[in-house]
Formats: C-alpha cells, structure tokens, sequence
C-alpha cells in the first residue's frame, strides 16, 4: 500500500467487468506481511477482498490486468472510525453503564457484546449510504 497525503492506493488485478462496475481483487497484509519472520508468528494474517468500482466506460480494463485502487485519505480516517474506533467506545460506554446500573459482570459483558452488535447491525443496515460515501477510484498502473 502506497500513501501520500491526499490518497491512499492499493495494487490490485481486475477479476470481472460489466457495464456498471469493475471489479478488482486485492490483498490485504498485516503489519507483518514484510517481516520475513511472519511464518513463525502468524501465517493467517492476509486477507483477498473484491472491491467493486464504478465503471466509466471511458477506461477500458482487462480481466487480469494489474491496477491501482485509490482512496482519499480522509475516508481512511473515517472508515477507521466507524470500523474500529465508535465500536470500541460503545463497548467501554455498556460496560460502564451496566455495571453502574447494578447489572453482574457476565451480564455486564454480554450486554456490551450486544450493543457493539446492535453498532455493527445499524452499519450493515445503512451499507448504501456508506458505498456512496466510500468511493475508490481506479487506474492503470504506469
């Protein structure tokens, strides 16, 4: 993953075409996906993701062919908040709330599981917003 101050950008290969979208397959590595030590540590860190970017039909792409995904930075910084950083400080406010209503620590623990899932589902309901806020773009590699 490259980054300047303006984007984020990522190398993936173009898996499927059509009219509306291309879709590129990328992987995603760990912190430790350099380290030549990685094997001994944690071999399960990579992770294959298909990110589907608006076709303009202005660019032709062929299946197979190496490109760039891009992403503002500003949008990193905000998917990074909704992803990781809002969950966790509704994980800290349950616990905090339940134990100070009286509630045990088992069910203190299994209420803030459940309104990090509780988070997590009003996300998954309002996946359309976010794909039209999160937009990658896409390029041809030099």
């Amino acid at each position: 993953m490259s980054e300047n101050t303006n984007h984020i950008s990522r190398e993936g290969i173009v898996i499927d075409i059509n009219e509306q979208f291309v879709s590129v397959e990328m992987l995603c590595r760990s912190a430790c996906g350099s380290c030549r030590a990685k094997s001994f540590c944690s071999p399960g860190d990579e992770d294959i993701r298909v990110v589907e970017v608006a076709n303009s039909g202005f660019i032709t792409y062929d299946i197979g062919e190496k490109v760039n995904l891009k992403m503002s930075s500003a949008l990193g910084a905000k998917a990074v908040w909704f992803s990781y950083v809002i969950p966790a400080i509704v994980l800290i406010l349950a616990i905090f709330a339940s134990s100070f209503l009286g509630a045990s620590e088992p069910a203190s623990g299994l209420i803030s599981i459940a309104a990090v899932a509780i988070y997590y589902f009003i996300i998954w309901l309002k996946r359309g917003k976010f794909n039209k806020e999160f937009i990658f773009e896409i390029e041809k590699l030099r």
